[in-house]
């Protein structure tokens, strides 16, 4: 999630100063935030870019934060599921009598 948080402030600085931060555009620095990421969403990525996006090169820096941002998002749904699946459910039928 801090990648995601980390690229999206990168990103509305770029918007709000034109010129701002033009490396982030650049092949060899999305390189480097790419390589920040798990294997499997490595691969994702370039599948994405690839198939969705058609490109083979450096993606304009948004893009990547997008995807990047939902790919966070998804791993954070999954963690709350896979939490609230592992939490022992109370037992049934136990009651609390009041004196």
């Amino acid at each position: 999630m801090a990648l995601a948080q980390t690229c999206r402030t990168a990103a509305t600085f770029m918007q709000c100063s034109q010129g701002a931060l033009p490396s982030l555009n650049d092949l060899v620095t999305q390189g480097t935030i790419i390589d920040r990421l798990p294997p499997l969403l490595k691969h994702k990525w370039c599948e994405h870019k690839y198939e969705v996006l058609g490109l083979d090169g450096a993606v304009p820096f948004e893009r990547l934060t997008s995807w990047i941002e939902k790919q966070a998002n998804i791993a954070r749904i999954e963690s709350t599921q896979m939490s609230a699946s592992v939490q022992t459910p109370q037992s049934v039928g136990t009651t609390i009598s009041s004196a």
